[in-house]
């Protein structure tokens, strides 16, 4: 089976990056895993969480436009004074990122891809109709920051 596991770094010190390797190296065991980020491939070389040599890395494709500062700027503004969920999605997840991600999921010919915490999960989501692969989004969290802080 061919999974693909979608996280925005997975180089980080943190409980998402551990649990990502943790079940990456048994996964790979017995199935070809691939991890998507935002990280570069040559970078991967330094995660600090050990993981296996089968695991394959890909550099999840991204947006130019939302490194752009003037960008980011005008989408913060929208978000405080525009309260429509669908302009909102054209904002953040505009057409031509949802395709390039379609395009990415499906040559990869994935059985199944696992969108890790918000983002990821949200935008896969959001393609899920679209592309060949079982999904499953996953957050991570404690099950106290979800149901027992207020706010």
């Amino acid at each position: 089976m061919k999974i693909c596991i979608c996280v925005g770094t997975i180089l980080d010190i943190g409980g998402i990056q551990r649990v990502i390797s943790l079940f990456a190296n048994e996964l790979a065991k017995k199935h070809e895993v691939t991890i998507s980020s935002f990280d570069t491939p040559e970078k991967i070389s330094n995660s600090v969480y050990k993981l296996d040599k089968n695991i394959n890395f890909v550099e999840f494709p991204k947006s130019k436009i939302a490194s752009n500062i003037l960008y980011r700027i005008m989408r913060k503004i929208l978000f405080k004074v525009v309260r429509n969920d669908k302009f909102l999605e054209r904002i953040d997840f505009p057409k031509f990122m949802r395709k390039r991600l379609v395009t990415f999921f499906n040559q990869g010919e994935y059985d199944v891809v696992i969108g890790v915490a918000w983002l990821h999960s949200l935008w896969l989501a959001m393609v899920a109709p679209e592309i060949k692969a079982r999904t499953i989004g996953w957050q991570h969290n404690s099950y106290d920051a979800y149901f027992c802080t207020p706010g």
